[in-house]
């Protein structure tokens, strides 16, 4: 039976046993052993700035061992500091051991703030730091501690030898907000003594010609709701494990929805994360979520060269380097799917009533050259206001009144005014070479799947905009790299991945099919309303 309880900051309760806690800690076996009040006493109040690893210390005075595989960062270096304070040399040592044999890309620049914790390690731990952060630099150089270290950490990791900067945008754009955090907390307020020119030559002038791998980052929106933000999660998860080196950036509506992505995402890959919050009021009065798309322009001012928004019904099955490797090594400033509605003639004829020949694109995944993006969100911002304000539809009829989700493709609508407008501003005019050269467009493919329930078909898939489709003549547009949807459709066997092209005729599935669409041979767009049975045949067939 326990003999004494500590209450931590007023609020945990720990039934402990004295003997135990003299045993492991001199602090607590000074403490039993003096004639100040908690000798004798009961019940214990402790106050910490830090209590994250309290119950963890205990656990180890209770065992001596300390399960470090479910431990965060976070948890360690408070574990660092109770240790510390409340003289466990044991604990200590077992800590040291940990964070000097595991250093890496999560915890190198959190590390550089250990040194009163190391003693003799110091000195070797700190020359690994270094050479890790330098390797790294894509993805420490936008960690919330990189603002904080200190002027000669930054110097000794630009000026290593195995540094690697993607490129020059990037690096400014560190050194700036690292220049004005320091700013913020200098107090001679002399911004100028940080930014030495020879500091960073090396670095600059490896820019570009040492680093290989694209500089791309790929957004998703976590809008806080459990359906939506699971959903996120699984497609998060689904493209780091098998695209390396690629930055996911997550645009989160609070802090709450920021702690739960990044307790969800495998802790090994929080290094390649960047949280952003959203825009704090709406873009665009009384419009739904989707208009968080517009604010993935904030990653561009963090120096990628490209930046790409993914839908949180997507998944990845493999590895999509090649395909975003082609877009960077393209001319174009667009990467964009053709949208099924320019396959309907009957949309098709609407949208000419009101609008010039343009692109359509399909919001689900896109890809944008960091240099248009200011222009063209701009653009597509105002198109969005129009088909929105005062009301939806009201400066544009609807082009496909027979979709009863037509008013949520506002977005693509507003895409599509967009890519025009941004061409005629480019070139004075717009026409199907023109729309190659600024548009680099990516097949798709639909896969229909055969769903053995039939109340879950017809649940799922009531409406299917997919199925009035593929009964439309096939698609004659000469929009370079258009696949005529009547080659464009595949069907798949639940059970393998061996796809076959189908005719016209072969390619209607029958009611109560589940249809998604393919890209790149590497993500799946399951839709909202297809996203349990999709994600389940994905994890049945390619996970």
């Amino acid at each position: 039976m326990h003999d004494i309880k500590l209450i931590v900051n007023d609020k945990d309760h720990f039934k402990v046993h004295r003997a135990v806690l003299a045993a492991g800690s001199d602090y607590f076996k000074a403490m039993f052993q003096s004639e100040m009040t908690e000798s004798t006493s009961s019940v214990v109040s402790l106050k910490l700035d830090d209590p994250q690893g309290f119950p963890s210390m205990l656990k180890f005075l209770y065992t001596g061992t300390i399960a470090t595989s479910t431990l965060s960062f976070g948890q360690i270096e408070s574990l660092l500091r109770l240790a510390d304070m409340y003289q466990i040399p044991t604990l200590l040592r077992a800590l040291l051991n940990l964070i000097t044999t595991t250093i890496d890309a999560n915890n190198c620049l959190r590390l550089l703030f250990t040194q009163l914790f190391l003693g003799d390690c110091w000195i070797t731990l700190r020359k690994e730091c270094i050479k890790t952060a330098a390797i790294n630099s894509l993805y420490v150089c936008h960690q919330p501690e990189f603002l904080k270290i200190p002027f000669d950490v930054l110097s000794d990791i630009l000026d290593h030898s195995d540094v690697l900067v993607p490129n020059q945008s990037m690096l400014y754009s560190a050194l700036h907000r690292w220049s004005i955090k320091s700013l913020q907390n200098d107090s001679d307020n002399e911004i100028s003594k940080y930014m030495i020119p020879e500091l960073y030559a090396d670095a600059i002038t490896k820019c570009n010609n040492v680093y290989k791998n694209p500089s791309a980052i790929i957004c998703y929106l976590a809008d806080g709701s459990e359906q939506y933000t699971t959903m996120t999660i699984n497609a998060t998860n689904s493209l780091l494990k098998v695209t390396p080196h690629i930055m996911i950036g997550i645009l989160v509506m609070d802090d709450d929805t920021k702690i739960v992505m990044m307790n969800n995402i495998d802790r090994k890959y929080h290094y390649r994360v960047i949280c952003k919050r959203t825009s704090k009021s709406p873009l665009i009065k009384d419009w739904n979520p989707t208009q968080y798309k517009l604010d993935i322009i904030k990653f561009s001012h963090d120096g990628f060269q490209e930046v790409y928004w993914m839908d949180s019904d997507t998944i990845v099955y493999k590895d999509m380097t090649s395909s975003l490797y082609a877009f960077r090594l393209s001319t174009q400033l667009f990467y964009f799917i053709l949208d099924h509605v320019m396959y309907d003639n009957c949309f098709m004829s609407k949208w000419h009533e009101q609008h010039r020949d343009t692109f359509i694109p399909q919001a689900c995944f896109m890809g944008f050259k960091s240099s248009s993006m200011t222009l063209f969100f701009s653009l597509w911002k105002q198109a969005w206001d129009t088909w929105t304000q005062p009301q939806a539809f009201s400066s544009y009829k609807d082009p496909n009144p027979t979709f009863p989700g037509s008013a949520f493709c506002i977005e693509q609508y507003a895409l599509g005014n967009a890519v025009h407008n941004f061409i005629v501003e480019k070139s004075s005019a717009i026409n199907e070479s023109l729309i190659s050269r600024h548009i680099y467009t990516i097949e798709r493919n639909l896969i229909a799947l055969d769903v053995p329930d039939p109340k879950q078909e017809q649940q799922i898939y009531t409406t299917s905009k997919l199925r009035s489709i593929a009964r439309q003549l096939p698609c004659t547009s000469s929009v370079p790299r258009c696949v005529p949807f009547v080659y464009s459709f595949i069907r798949s066997s639940s059970y393998n991945w061996s796809c076959i092209l189908s005719s016209l005729s072969t390619a209607n599935q029958p009611n109560g099919s589940v249809v998604i669409d393919r890209f790149f041979n590497c993500l799946l767009h399951f839709y909202n309303q297809n996203y349990d049975v999709g994600y389940q045949w994905y994890l049945k067939n390619l996970s």
